[in-house]
């Protein structure tokens, strides 16, 4: 009977426990089940910081762009600077491959409008920086002169251009020969450019026409540009003489080394011209020296120019192209006017 209690206590105790152990695991169970999932899915949450970070990203942008508006405001305002800087590039852009195009020896402006007119072309030599006026412009530096002194803040832009066999800094010394006969006259430098391109410029006999533009830039265009007086002045006839003309040298007129005749030339001419109709047997004689500096062929070309030069002179002030004789020298000797160039006439 007493084993029967034992056992009986023993069983009790046992199903107490088991019942607690149930009891306690069937809880937290339950706990875990029914415990309410998180409000904020992961995913959610990240396509919401990805929205603020296309918020964020999309404010940025307007404000790159808005500066970006205000930067072309800006340089909108400045459009006339900018085109006039892409028009000067242009105008130095290598054309080597193009038909070569000789410019006529006018200044005009940015916009090709001529704003002093010569209507006639430089002469350049193959390999050679020298640049040659033409004739109806020897008077043409005191125009640029007077211009550029009237108006302080325009500047003159001498472009040279050299062949596509040439050496490439042939153009700009080119430039340099105009800009150096502009700065003798007492042009101010700082009024002076020069740039240089590459053309395809066909030489023939070691020279072609063309080779210069010149561009005036204007930053304030409201003086208006002198108008180019091209008639050439008439010198007072001479009276009528019988003294020989035996031996006249001119040592001035030049520019650089051509010769382009000044007042002295126009005067002597027109005596010239008179003692010549009173003596019809007579004939004149040019001799075009140059000094010793450069190739003696160069300076042979050169007194061939200069001499043709005068010849055009005295054919414009009406003297017979049968009365005249052309007699390039090419480098002057010591005894004739120091072994300097000058021009010098004989009449025989």
């Amino acid at each position: 009977m007493k084993n029967i209690s034992i056992a009986a206590i023993a069983f009790v105790l046992y199903a107490a426990v088991c019942v607690f152990i149930f009891s306690t695991f069937w809880n937290e169970s339950d706990k875990l089940h029914h415990t309410p999932k998180s409000t904020v899915d992961p995913n959610e949450q990240v396509l919401k910081e990805q929205a603020l970070l296309r918020k964020q990203d999309s404010l940025n942008r307007l404000e790159e762009l808005q500066i970006a508006m205000d930067t072309f405001t800006a340089v909108d305002e400045l459009a006339p600077e900018l085109s006039m800087a892409t028009r000067i590039a242009a105008l130095t852009t290598s054309t080597a491959s193009d038909i070569y195009k000789p410019a006529l020896f006018n200044i005009t402006d940015l916009n090709n409008n001529v704003k002093f007119a010569c209507n006639d072309q430089a002469i350049i030599y193959l390999n050679s920086p020298k640049v040659k006026i033409p004739t109806v412009c020897m008077n043409y530096g005191l125009f640029i002169k007077d211009y550029l002194k009237k108006s302080p803040d325009a500047k003159l832009m001498i472009i040279g251009s050299s062949g596509a066999g040439e050496a490439s800094s042939l153009g700009k010394k080119r430039a340099e020969f105009i800009r150096n006969l502009l700065m003798g006259i007492a042009i101010n430098p700082e009024q002076l450019q020069v740039a240089s391109r590459i053309e395809n410029i066909p030489y023939e006999l070691g020279k072609a026409d063309g080779g210069i533009k010149m561009v005036l830039l204007e930053m304030n265009a409201s003086n208006a540009a002198p108008a180019i007086d091209d008639t050439v002045e008439t010198a007072s006839i001479a009276k009528s003489t019988t003294q020989p003309f035996e031996y006249k040298m001119f040592t001035s007129g030049y520019q650089g080394d051509f010769y382009y005749g000044d007042q002295s030339a126009t005067s002597y001419i027109a005596s010239l011209k008179i003692f010549l109709n009173n003596n019809i047997s007579k004939k004149v004689n040019i001799l075009s020296y140059t000094n010793s500096v450069g190739s003696a062929s160069d300076n042979m070309e050169l007194t061939k120019q200069n001499t043709a030069a005068m010849r055009k002179l005295m054919l414009e002030a009406g003297i017979p192209k049968s009365r005249i004789i052309v007699m390039p020298q090419g480098e002057a000797p010591p005894e004739t006017n120091n072994g300097k160039r000058c021009m010098v006439i004989t009449v025989k």
